[in-house]
């Protein structure tokens, strides 16, 4: 005869049960935990080094010298070079490039004041620009829009159509003015915040070359032909060399 078990064995068997049912569950429930940091993990892991192959430090953390050691702040450096040149030294020279296309002399004053109202209107449409395109694209549109501009200016030496000339002028206000904005929307986008205002300020440290070679390729020419023509050739290539530049920041950057 087999006994039957009295109402304790009972009761002992269902806590050993319930107790092994929870530990079950506890287990289930760490074996999730671990699938999810491991989840968390590799989404971190994407997250750092989203910028020119960097993986040493998050986007979010990048230090001055984790920024220099990015390609895409080389690469992005160099463009702003590039159309910095061309904005200065068409901003040092509109009133004497307008009146060289024949413009009157209250004409090419009005041209200065264009250029600087359509530097900031240029800053305002580059924002939202930048918004819905981000840094690549925006390069790539700015430093073609610039490019336009010297064509324009170019024209006008060559027919003495002032108007070419005042367009231009408003072509190389609004790339101006955007070429700011994208360089800080592309150091807080790539570098993150943490150190913003440092490594911007290294990255504006290119306007100093570019206020030095932008004017003298432009006017440097003018006084052994006495023509533009050779001076804004020479800004034409620079607009050619930042339109593939932006080309190359496509490669390197997510957007």
């Amino acid at each position: 005869m087999v006994a039957e078990a009295g109402p304790a064995a009972i009761a002992v068997a269902r806590v050993t049960g319930a107790g092994a049912s929870a530990s079950t569950a506890a287990t289930a429930s760490g074996g999730k935990a671990t699938r999810m940091a491991g989840a968390g993990g590799t989404a971190g892991a994407e997250a750092t080094g989203a910028v020119g192959g960097t993986a040493a430090a998050s986007p979010a953390d990048a230090t001055t010298a984790a920024m220099l050691r990015a390609p895409a702040f080389w690469a992005y450096a160099a463009w702003m070079l590039a159309v910095s040149c061309i904005g200065l030294a068409v901003i040092g020279s509109a009133n004497q490039l307008a009146l060289g296309a024949g413009a009157a002399p209250a004409v090419a004053v009005a041209a200065v004041g264009m250029l600087a109202l359509c530097n900031g209107l240029g800053r305002l449409l580059m924002g939202v620009a930048f918004d819905a395109l981000g840094t690549a694209a925006c390069t790539v549109v700015d430093a073609l829009m610039l490019g336009a501009a010297v064509l324009l200016l170019a024209g006008a030496q060559g027919s003495g159509e002032a108007a070419l000339a005042l367009a231009g002028v408003v072509l190389v206000g609004l790339g101006a003015g955007g070429t700011s904005v994208i360089g800080s929307g592309f150091m807080a986008t790539a570098f993150g915040e943490t150190h913003y205002a440092e490594n911007l300020a290294i990255l504006n440290l290119t306007l100093i070359p570019a206020a030095l070679v932008g004017p003298l390729a432009l006017n440097g020419p003018l006084a052994a032909t006495g023509s533009y023509g050779p001076g804004l050739g020479a800004l034409i290539g620079a607009a050619a060399v930042a339109a593939a530049l932006g080309l190359a920041l496509r490669r390197l950057l997510r957007r």
